[in-house]
């Protein structure tokens, strides 16, 4: 396993549909880390996750770039 995979990932709220696309490209970075250690930048996503728990969202990997953050950030904004 690589130890740096950046990666795009896409995050849906269950009880009010809400979506957030996302990047993550820090260093060490791995795409297994999304939802165990890593729960995104987003303060309303943290709202949420407060509101109505971890187990209240469907989480999806959608591209990962290993050693390529310039690619992730590229891919993120289009």
């Amino acid at each position: 396993m690589s130890d740096y995979i950046p990666y795009v990932y896409i995050i849906k709220n269950k009880t009010t549909k809400l979506k957030y696309l996302g990047v993550r490209y820090a260093k060490g970075c791995h795409p297994d880390d999304l939802w165990e250690k890593y729960f995104t930048s987003s303060s309303l996503v943290h709202k949420l996750i407060s509101q109505f728990g971890k187990e209240d969202f469907i989480i999806k990997i959608i591209h990962k770039f290993p050693n390529s953050p310039e690619k992730a950030v590229l891919k993120e904004a289009s």
